[in-house]
């Protein structure tokens, strides 16, 4: 090695040093907004890497909070609750975190536990934020404008195409066809946008519509390459079988990205002699059109308004609009599914749909 490319490689190393130095003298304030550019853009994992160096400098529950945002961006809703849970019981003077831990288990169908942390910290925290946040719970209303700013922020954020700032939304929906397709709730614009329960969004079109029911099959632009078909039972469902449904709240905040709401319930009895069924289920005060499914995960079909009440739409009614698509195959044999792992499948499965 000659002497002058001996001295480049000192100097580049000596560059290195200092450029590493120089990242780690960063702040966990500086790491933390970096973790959140990299949520804004949708870059998850990004963002886990980067809030575990700032952990490395300090234990904060500003931290973790974000640590447990960048797992639910990511899908990974059961990893997210239980590190939620550390954060709300580690941290007990920084409520922030209990109630992070209360609305993941709340949007979970987890309803009584998300009252049980609530209650405690109130005890500790007398806030009157902290009982708007427990009234929400209670009814299953989106957040409050005060409660999507980070670190705590009770919501993903918006990612993939872009919205118009006149877009609303119109009603929910739910993947099928491996993520090429949604069902959805019928409407007159034949360009919508589709996103979902981690906030990626997609443009979708018109194929075809079912006016009676009021639902449409939407092609995606943009295929959700990592979503598996949801497994289906055999047959529809009876009167009395139990079930869940899914949901995304709608009020002052809902054409914001948002974490959907799932609730357990029976399946009613037959409407007339319509296929559909009452719901059975008490849902959030939304739009309708997000799925329904049993207690080992297997889709039913989609729920909707009618009149006052809410019925279900069982996949044997649902056949003509799914015509030519790729559905699991029936299972008979399935196991009942704890109920974080049904709201994980549920977060990527289900969707708002908006209209400019």
């Amino acid at each position: 090695m000659s002497r002058l490319t001996r001295r480049r490689c000192v100097a580049a190393l000596a560059g290195g040093l200092l450029a590493g130095a120089a990242r780690a003298e960063r702040t966990p304030d500086e790491w933390m907004a970096l973790a959140e550019a990299a949520l804004k853009r949708g870059d998850s994992a990004g963002a886990a890497m980067t809030l575990t160096r700032a952990a490395h400098q300090v234990h904060a529950s500003e931290i973790e909070q974000s640590m447990v945002r960048a797992w639910m961006q990511a899908g990974d809703y059961r990893r997210a609750l239980a590190f939620a849970a550390h954060t709300a019981g580690a941290h007990p003077d920084h409520p922030a975190g209990a109630v992070l831990y209360a609305w993941l288990l709340g949007v979970g169908g987890q309803t009584a536990a998300a009252q049980s942390t609530l209650d405690v910290a109130l005890q500790h925290h007398p806030d009157a934020w902290l009982r708007d946040v427990a009234s929400a719970l209670r009814i299953g209303s989106a957040p409050a404008v005060p409660w999507l700013q980070a670190p705590m922020r009770l919501a993903p954020y918006a990612t993939g195409a872009a919205t118009p700032s006149t877009a609303r939304v119109i009603g929910s929906g739910c993947y099928v066809d491996g993520g090429r397709h949604v069902l959805a709730a019928s409407g007159e614009a034949d360009v919508r946008w589709v996103r979902d329960g981690l906030g990626r969004t997609r443009v979708a079109r018109t194929l075809r519509s079912d006016l009676v029911l009021g639902l449409a099959l939407l092609a995606v632009e943009i295929d959700a390459h990592d979503l598996p078909a949801p497994p289906r039972p055999p047959a529809d469902a009876f009167p009395g079988s139990p079930a869940c449904a899914v949901e995304f709240a709608h009020d002052r905040a809902s054409e914001q990205a948002a974490w959907p709401w799932l609730r357990n319930g029976f399946i009613g009895m037959p409407v007339g002699t319509s296929p559909e069924r009452q719901l059975g289920i008490e849902l959030p005060d939304g739009p309708r059109g997000g799925p329904v499914f049993d207690l080992a995960g297997r889709w039913l079909g989609v729920h909707r308004r009618v009149g006052a009440s809410d019925h279900l739409v069982p996949l044997g009614a649902l056949q003509p609009l799914l015509s030519g698509l790729e559905l699991a195959p029936p299972t008979t044999a399935a196991p009942r599914l704890p109920p974080d792992q049904l709201y994980e499948g549920a977060l990527r499965w289900t969707v708002q749909v908006l209209v400019a």
